[in-house]
């Protein structure tokens, strides 16, 4: 992982509210990379960056990131 501190992305409580689990990310970790293999961009200026970037291609998401 890319930072230090590590986040509960499936607790009830940020189910409940996700928000200040966003918060957090924005703040310290901006592009994060979780250890079940995702990586969370959470700044809006970054996310547009990557958007744009002819390099970068997507697969199929969770059914390829799940082996399904």
């Amino acid at each position: 992982m890319t930072g230090a501190t590590t986040y509960d992305f499936f607790s009830d409580a940020t189910r409940d509210d996700p928000f200040p689990l966003f918060h957090q990310l924005r703040e310290h970790d901006p592009v994060y990379e979780t250890d079940f293999g995702y990586w969370y961009v959470s700044r809006y200026d970054d996310v547009v960056r990557l958007l744009r970037d002819t390099r970068l291609t997507s697969g199929r998401g969770v059914p390829d990131s799940l082996g399904v």
